[in-house]
C-alpha cells in the first residue's frame, strides 16, 4: 500500500480533513489526496528544489513547498498561510513557484529584481495587484536574496 492510499485510509477513518496536511518528499501521495480531496491544503516538505520536480508538483495542485533545511519559525508559518487559504513556498522554490501561480509574472524580470541590480542603481521596485496574489512574499524573498549578496 502506497503512502497515498494509507493517507487516504486514515482520512477515511477519521471522518474529517485536517486544515493542512504536510507531506514529506513523497511525489505521489498529494495525487492521491488531491484526487479524492480537491480542498485540501498540502503543503510538501522536502529537500528537492529542481525546477522540474518543483514544477511537477505544483501542478499536482499542492497548495505550498518548503524546503526541509528551513527554519521551524518558516514552518509555521506556512502552516498558518495554508490554513487561511493562502500559498506558501520557501524561498529557495518561490522563483519557480510564482510564475506558476502568477503566468502574468515575467521570468527575465524576475530574474532581474532577484539580481538586485535595482539596488546598486538606487532604483525602487513596486508590487502592485489584488490582495492574496504573493506581493509580499516576492518582497520578501528579494529581500532575502539581497541580504545573501551583502546589498543591504
Amino acid at each position: 500500500m502506497s503512502n497515498g492510499q494509507k493517507a487516504l485510509q486514515k482520512l477515511k477513518e477519521d471522518g474529517a480533513l485536517p486544515d493542512v496536511c504536510i507531506i514529506e518528499d513523497d511525489f505521489e501521495a498529494p495525487k492521491a489526496l488531491l484526487a479524492s480531496y480537491p480542498d485540501l491544503k498540502i503543503l510538501i516538505s522536502s529537500t528537492e528544489y529542481s525546477e522540474k520536480r518543483v514544477t511537477d508538483m505544483l501542478k499536482t495542485g499542492v497548495s505550498g513547498y518548503i524546503l526541509k533545511f528551513a527554519d521551524p519559525e518558516e514552518m509555521l508559518t506556512a502552516v498558518k498561510a495554508l490554513s487561511e487559504n493562502k500559498k506558501y513556498f520557501s524561498v529557495g522554490v518561490s522563483d519557480i513557484a510564482t510564475p506558476t501561480y502568477q503566468p502574468g509574472l515575467d521570468r527575465r524580470q524576475l530574474s532581474d529584481l532577484a539580481s538586485c541590480r535595482f539596488i546598486e542603481q538606487r532604483s525602487n521596485a513596486i508590487f502592485m495587484g489584488k490582495p492574496g496574489v504573493g506581493k509580499t512574499h516576492l518582497a520578501n524573498a528579494i529581500g532575502l536574496e539581497a541580504v545573501k549578496r551583502g546589498k543591504l
